[in-house]
């Protein structure tokens, strides 16, 4: 990772080298305009320069500054995804047993439980759970 991150600034920063030569128009004897950096001898007394603006106005080392900080800007969000993705999966396997909802003796009344054993322990934790604050 670090290998291809070193590739690649570098690779900006020589591209980010503005390229600015003289660059002359001329027509040659049949009429037809040429272009280029280098002028014929034969056709230098016409030819005249052309003004063209940069190719690439910004400064190696603010294009560094940019590169710097977009892969900053990168990495903190990738940490952030990943925290984020290891809390996902630490609240998924987290114990989670959901709280059971206190019985009263009124609920086990209302239930209609068929047998007395049942009843019983209705009651029964109904009296734990009253008894023990949960």
């Amino acid at each position: 990772m670090k290998h291809q991150l070193m590739t690649a600034l570098l690779a900006m920063s020589f591209s980010a080298i503005a390229v600015h030569a003289e660059t002359y128009t001329w027509k040659d004897t049949n009429g037809k305009t040429h272009f280029g950096d280098q002028v014929p001898p034969a056709y230098k007394d016409t030819a005249t320069l052309i003004d063209l603006p940069t190719i690439n106005t910004t400064q190696p080392e603010e294009a560094i500054r940019i590169q710097n900080q977009k892969a900053a800007d990168r990495l903190k969000r990738q940490d952030k995804a990943e925290r984020y993705r290891q809390k996902r999966m630490a609240d998924n396997y987290a114990d989670k047993t959901p709280a059971k909802p206190k019985l009263t003796k009124e609920q086990c009344r209302d239930m209609r439980l068929r047998t007395v054993k049942e009843k019983t322990a209705c009651f029964r934790e109904a009296y734990r759970q009253a008894n023990s604050g949960q």
